[in-house]
């Protein structure tokens, strides 16, 4: 995809190689199925970061094997993976998780899960859609999207995260 997660490196580590089925943004650092990986060697990595990929991979417990393979002993994996959300990136939107399913998806394939957390809940839940839909209407204005990118957060996406904290309802219903 776009590589956002390269911004994340910064601090935090001294290397950064991304991986993707396709050469889309142009930095790219190897060209690969996470199903498969065989392009790379057993234990090379001390962090795996995959965000919102497992849902568009047809063998999600194919990419977890892989990436626990890729790992060196005692390497830590951060994956983001969405339990409610619109079709997107279709035909290839395949699965929406639970932290149940993530959990056994995990363990199932050679982790020790030390954490879950949930992500927004019932305001965010109701509230998503409308700033999916301003957000998609308005992203190829220049100016404008950033107006309306400012406008979702102040009113669509802070407020109801909030809220959902306030009230605990990501327990139930984590988007």
């Amino acid at each position: 995809g776009g590589l956002h997660g390269r911004q994340l490196r910064g601090n935090y580590c001294h290397e950064y190689v991304s991986v993707d089925i396709a050469n889309q943004g142009g930095e790219l650092d190897i060209i690969a199925d996470v199903q498969d990986l065989t392009s790379i060697d057993d234990k090379q990595f001390d962090s795996v970061f995959c965000s919102q990929v497992l849902e568009h991979i047809p063998r999600p417990g194919s990419a977890l094997k892989e990436f626990f393979r890729v790992l060196k002993p005692g390497g830590i994996a951060l994956i983001a993976a969405p339990h409610l959300s619109a079709l997107h990136e279709e035909p290839h939107d395949y699965y929406r998780y639970t932290q149940h399913g993530l959990q056994y998806l995990l363990e199932s394939n050679g982790f020790e899960v030390v954490k879950i957390c949930s992500a927004g809940g019932l305001i965010t839940f109701i509230a998503h859609p409308f700033s999916y839909v301003l957000n998609s209407l308005f992203w190829r204005l220049p100016f404008i999207r950033w107006l309306f990118w400012f406008f979702n957060l102040l009113f669509l996406v802070i407020p109801p995260a909030t809220l959902d904290n306030l009230f605990k309802t990501y327990r139930k219903w984590p988007t």
